[in-house]
């Protein structure tokens, strides 16, 4: 008999958490120390649900925060004047278009020490 690492003890309690929350079993199987968990189907397309659902919303987010830069760099530059004090604020800013084409160069810079510091652990 094997002792159970604490892995196994975790592993055992989110066994028993998926019981409470899905239409699951566990199985033991013959001569193993091991604990196997067999989904039923309700719980596999709630996992793909809540799975695809977090998906989207990160898609979503990202979609709104590119089109919140992409207003506040170049459109809001295109339309006239507006007498609302916050989109007159985001149309008179001469700083924030400049963000993308500056982060460019810091980007290259960052690449080349990654690589110079992967290539000295790999040679090390």
């Amino acid at each position: 008999m094997c002792e159970i690492s604490i892995f196994s003890r975790i592993r055992h309690q989110q066994l028993m958490s998926l019981m409470e929350i899905g239409n699951s079993h566990i199985i033991y199987p013959p001569s193993s120390d091991h604990l196997y968990c067999q989904q039923a189907p309700e719980f596999e397309s709630y996992i793909w649900l809540a799975c695809s659902v977090q998906g989207l919303i990160m898609v979503f987010v990202g979609s709104f925060t590119f089109l919140g830069f992409l207003y506040a760099a170049i459109i809001s530059k295109l339309l006239p004047p507006s007498e609302n004090s916050i989109v007159a604020a985001i149309q008179n800013d001469r700083y924030y278009c400049f963000l993308v084409p500056l982060t460019l160069p810091i980007i290259i810079v960052a690449v080349y020490f990654h690589w110079l510091s992967m290539k000295l652990f790999k040679h090390a």
